[in-house]
């Protein structure tokens, strides 16, 4: 992370995954950390929740960003609309099945 900082890249909640998503020994030692200093008991459950909250964060993004394209469609062709309002409903549908 601190490489990435130096870098000059912004770290927040929505990458830091993304940082170590190449490295397990990196995500099993920050898994046995949160184990540890959270004392949670079943660590299989706790990372499908990491897991989950970061398909989530990740789909609020993509949403986000449909919405604000859908915003300002003067420049955009209507099959590129529907494109997005597609899309849109897509994940809309996925929210939806997350717990």
């Amino acid at each position: 992370m601190y490489e990435e900082y130096e870098k000059g890249n912004i770290i927040n909640e929505g990458n830091v995954l993304d940082l170590f998503q190449d490295d397990e020994d990196i995500v099993n030692f920050l898994t046995w950390v949160m184990a540890y200093d959270f004392e949670i008991t079943d660590v299989d459950k706790a990372i499908n929740n990491i897991l989950s909250n970061y398909e989530k964060d990740k789909l609020i993004f993509m949403r986000n960003e449909i919405v604000e394209a859908l915003e300002n469609t003067d420049n955009l062709t209507k099959d590129e609309i529907a494109n997005l309002e597609q899309n849109l409903s897509d994940i809309i549908m996925q929210l939806a099945k997350i717990k």
